[in-house]
């Protein structure tokens, strides 16, 4: 249940615990087994944040579901468009598009949360080694 009235956005929902560098943090999931657009799947996923009070959110889609334009793995602003293969996630397989999605995102949480800590942190030499991570991610 979040905290918007009637609201069932937010299939899954996150928080970092009290030893990590973001205590408290949100992280929602919202999945999808039909085609949905891109436009569509990004107000979903604020919906979902914004209901489930989370920071960052990974919208997955089943395989073969996903926009063109969103591929196998996406990031817009602080959120991750993935995939996820039905049949890897019945046999118990690695999910890697949206395990590499909230590692990232978890990552991204714990540089903000450092940088409003000390004032001092390169937040874009971190986002530039996240940039690359997810680039190199593609190629797997």
């Amino acid at each position: 249940m979040g905290i918007l009235s009637r609201c069932k956005k937010g299939d899954f929902a996150a928080r970092l615990g009290d030893t990590s560098g973001a205590p408290g943090l949100g992280i929602v999931v919202e999945v999808k087994d039909q085609p949905v657009k891109l436009k569509d799947a990004i107000d979903e996923l604020q919906e979902a944040k914004k209901n489930r009070e989370a920071s960052c959110g990974i919208f997955v889609f089943a395989c073969g579901s996903e926009p063109v334009e969103v591929g196998d793995f996406r990031r817009i602003g602080e959120d991750f468009y993935v995939t996820v293969d039905k049949e890897a996630l019945a046999d118990g397989e690695p999910l890697l598009y949206f395990e590499s999605a909230y590692k990232i995102a978890r990552a991204l949480a714990v540089a903000s949360e450092r940088k409003e800590s000390a004032g001092e942190l390169d937040v874009q030499k971190i986002q530039d080694q996240l940039n690359a991570l997810a680039a190199w991610s593609d190629r797997i």
